[in-house]
């Protein structure tokens, strides 16, 4: 039986974890396949839907707002960027993620493109996709009609 040694497998499992999850988005239907190669990590994603909006939420700390680019090419929201760290350092031990990330949603409901919004505070990532208005719910009202 093999023990755990939490200082020295920690690394070993972080990475096999990345590779799980860079193995998990390559089979993710619209998520930039063919793209994922330039980058060495994705950042996790919470999306939900309002009534006139979408949202998505990502977790990028320590990633400069300007490392950032958001487009809408065709019908894929992209999302990618990059982490840098600091190589004059000779690290001991390196845990934390660096390097590229990128990230694509297919966008099956049509939206506002020139209304979306991007909001960057404390490493979270929000975008904010208004919905066209021919796709939101409409309530009718109903007449009282003579009789």
């Amino acid at each position: 039986m093999m023990r755990w040694r939490a200082p020295q497998d920690m690394g070993n499992w972080f990475d096999l974890m990345n590779k799980y999850a860079n193995a998990m988005e390559e089979m993710t239907p619209g998520e930039g396949r063919g793209r994922l190669e330039k980058a060495s990590w994705f950042p996790p994603v919470d999306a939900w839907e309002s009534e006139n909006d979408f949202h998505l939420v990502f977790d990028i700390p320590g990633v400069e707002k300007e490392s950032i680019d958001i487009q809408v090419d065709g019908d894929q929201l992209i999302i990618k960027g990059e982490k840098k760290t600091d190589d004059s350092f000779k690290y001991m031990r390196k845990e934390r993620v660096f390097g590229p990330f990128y990230r694509a949603f297919t966008l099956e409901t049509p939206i506002e493109r020139e209304k979306i919004k991007a909001i960057y505070k404390n490493g979270v990532l929000e975008v904010v996709l208004p919905k066209k208005e021919e796709i939101k719910p409409k309530q009718i009202q109903i007449e009282v009609g003579d009789e």
